[in-house]
């Protein structure tokens, strides 16, 4: 029987997933204005060299939504995260983990926040 051979992360579908969420942050990160989806979508297909579906980089932008870093208002993404999260991931996802446990249960998070 011969093993098929080992895929590192960035070649399964994971990690794939994974590398092209990193540049659909990084591509919204360096535009202060944002990108119109259709645009989006050309970057992120030329950096990979793969003609990725309009619907797939949108559903990466709504994940990003998801956690307080990017938004999508009338075709346009914009990076609304903090400014380097590039250089501070944590301090980027602590942020955002905060803000949608506040906006889930505000009374939670203000008897939390007192006992500190």
């Amino acid at each position: 029987m011969i093993a098929a051979p080992i895929q590192t992360a960035a070649e399964t579908s994971r990690g794939i997933s994974l590398e092209r969420l990193i540049r659909v942050a990084q591509a919204l990160q360096s535009e202060r204005f944002g990108l119109l989806l259709e645009d989006l979508v050309a970057e992120i297909s030329g950096q990979m060299g793969h003609r990725w579906h309009k619907r797939t980089i949108y559903r990466d932008v709504q994940l990003l939504s998801l956690v307080g870093l990017a938004e999508y208002d009338d075709g346009r993404c914009s990076w609304i995260g903090t400014g380097g999260f590039f250089e501070q991931p944590a301090t980027a996802f602590s942020l955002a983990y905060d803000h949608e446990a506040r906006r889930k249960n505000p009374q939670w998070y203000r008897e939390t926040a007192d006992c500190a």
